[in-house]
């Protein structure tokens, strides 16, 4: 097993010695939830490299702007999995490399949300902003395995903002002009949640602890932080 160390958030090897020695101490049942959520974070996190390749392979133009968020948004994600990676290994005890490379991407249930520049701003804000609201949902199963994970995922939560900002920021200041369609546009993604997950990083909610109340706020927040910009532009 070769844990991919360097790549991994700073203290990575404090989160991995303090989450082996509690492990044991954790119930079965929670034991086999909090595995399954790692795996979860790990597997998702990894499939962003699919999304970079799907939108790089799209014959719609996207702007050098949209593509600097991009490139920092996709360091991130390859820390975040590096990290999650490196705790789920060392307590299974696995390689995940075979399963990581059997992953296969298929874009098709969901290719209507990327029609524009536009639209995957729209898509990519308010996956984020569902995304982070998973993690800290699930915090009081994170710090079971001591302070040291829940400080990484407490990071990573802080990057999922940072992102979120990020795509938002975009939003009003490439496409001010569009942004009285926000709502049409997120009412159409929040509808595609539920489309069976094929390793495409966006809507990649299938841990038990997302649902409506987390998808709803989702796209809620969203529109009504477009909706005031909105009317705050109009008015100048």
């Amino acid at each position: 097993m070769s844990l991919p160390w360097e790549d991994a958030a700073p203290g990575i090897r404090e989160v991995v010695r303090e989450a082996q020695s509690r492990l044991a101490a954790v119930s079965t049942g929670e034991r086999a939830r909090l595995l399954a959520a790692l795996r979860d974070d790990m597997v998702t996190e990894y499939d962003a490299r699919f999304l970079v390749e799907y939108l790089d392979g799209l014959e719609i133009p996207l702007s050098d702007e949209f593509r600097g968020v991009l490139a920092r948004w996709y360091r991130d994600e390859v820390r975040h999995f590096s990290s999650f990676r490196c705790v789920v290994e060392a307590l299974v005890g696995e390689d995940a490399e075979p399963d990581l490379n059997a992953r296969t991407p298929d874009f098709a249930k969901v290719a209507h949300l990327f029609e524009s520049e536009f639209e995957i701003l729209c898509l990519l804000a308010y996956d984020e902003l569902a995304t982070l609201r998973g993690y800290r949902g699930n915090l009081p199963l994170y710090d079971l395995l001591g302070a040291p994970l829940g400080d990484l995922v407490r990071r990573v939560i802080g990057d999922e903002a940072g992102h979120y900002a990020g795509f938002r920021a975009l939003l009003i200041e490439k496409h001010a002009h569009r942004l009285d369609e926000v709502e049409d546009v997120v009412r159409i993604i929040r509808a595609s949640e539920g489309t069976p997950y094929q390793a495409t990083f966006v809507l990649d909610h299938d841990d038990p602890v997302y649902g409506d109340h987390i998808f709803d706020d989702a796209a809620r927040v969203l529109v009504a932080q477009m909706r005031r910009e909105h009317a705050r532009t109009a008015a100048l």
